[in-house]
């Protein structure tokens, strides 16, 4: 059977708890009128997961989080293209020994987490779940491909977290609302259509979805023309209710590595900071950040005190703001140079993006 309903019934978080209990092997869709998601069960256990936002190849996540360079990267994808076997990017590094499998799976993982917790806050639209057989092998080498968790995670308890944080970000005038769709579980959602059954491979799912894709070479570019203006700076992911950071340079040492920290960075569109002005104005901002709540967050987890000039600069791809740019000069807090060559830098990373998009996120790129 196809499961469908709406999301303002049954919240993102309890569909998945359904789909794990009952170990079900298919496709889980949501829409909202201007977000898709996808997440893909094989026995109750995810493998994928991805939106028609922003996504990273492995190559980005890895090069972002410290786990391998450019070097490492290019020879793992020269062998991956030598090589007459379908191995995955990720697999080769392991075998390359230039990353562990503990440090793979910890990878996909986490891009597998940002991907849920974006669609467990999109509070309305519809979803549709259709069971599936699911090739195993046979698969052509595509990059989004690397994604795919090797040891699923479980679906239970990552719903299980979502909603305890949820619930403890619950505003007042909500309370009622989620108490509400507490008392509709996902066994109510509506029945629509006859089980499927036709066999298909991820490669087949992930062409239903394609998005803008950052890669490794377009941070690394990005940071390279950045650092001639910049002491330190963020690449932040646009997503549809805020930005979330994803790579950055120039942080010093804090309780945890700055990759991390930043990569736990999260600022909402619809709250005063420095980036989202630069989103909602589609302009460079520059000048001394005011001093709110969500400025505050920005600066603690970057550390240094308050700069006295802060430039925020979008990335338009697609006719959307897909990613912006951070950056200061803490901790000296030197004057800002001319970013006239970076903002050239980031409208063509903009158009790098928009031409993943068109060609579906197909090819091997890092």
């Amino acid at each position: 059977m196809a499961l469908a309903g709406r999301l303002e019934d049954v919240p993102a978080a309890e569909i998945l708890q359904f789909l794990a209990m009952a170990e079900k092997t298919g496709k889980l869709t949501f829409t909202t009128g201007t977000e898709e998601g996808l997440i893909v069960f094989r026995g109750g256990k995810i493998i994928y997961a991805a939106s028609s936002t922003l996504r990273e190849t492995l190559g980005s996540i890895l090069m972002n989080l410290g786990l391998a360079d450019g070097p490492q990267l290019a020879a793992a994808l020269k062998r991956q293209h030598r090589t007459g076997e379908e191995k995955r990017l990720g697999n080769i590094l392991v075998e390359m020994g230039l990353i562990t499998a503990d440090d793979l799976h910890s990878a996909l993982q986490q891009q597998v987490i940002n991907v849920l917790r974006e669609m467990f806050g999109w509070r309305s639209g519809y979803f549709m779940f259709r069971n599936l057989h699911l090739k195993d092998h046979g698969e052509v080498e595509v990059d989004a491909r690397d994604l795919v968790v090797e040891r699923p995670l479980d679906a239970r308890q990552i719903a299980l977290d979502a909603a305890r944080q949820q619930d403890e970000a619950v505003r007042d005038g909500d309370v009622e609302a989620a108490a509400a769709r507490r008392e509709n579980p996902v066994l109510e959602a509506v029945e629509d259509g006859e089980e499927q059954t036709e066999a298909t491979g991820l490669r087949d799912l992930m062409a239903d979805l394609p998005g803008p894709t950052v890669t490794a070479e377009v941070v690394r570019e990005i940071f390279e023309e950045a650092a001639r203006v910049f002491d330190r700076g963020v690449v932040f992911a646009v997503h549809s209710h805020g930005m979330r950071g994803i790579a950055q340079f120039g942080l010093g040492d804090g309780k945890e590595p700055p990759s991390q920290r930043v990569r736990r960075l999260w600022l909402p569109m619809d709250e005063s900071s420095v980036v989202s002005l630069a989103i909602n104005v589609r302009s460079v901002f520059r000048g001394r950040a005011e001093r709110n709540r969500w400025n505050r967050v920005l600066f603690d987890v970057l550390g240094g005190t308050w700069p006295e000039e802060s430039v925020a600069i979008p990335v338009l791809s697609g006719g959307r703001v897909a990613m912006v740019f951070y950056g200061d000069n803490q901790p000296h807090d030197l004057p800002v140079g001319s970013t006239t060559k970076l903002e050239a830098t980031l409208l063509e990373a903009g158009r790098t993006l928009a031409v993943a998009l068109e060609d579906g996120g197909a090819g091997s790129r890092t």
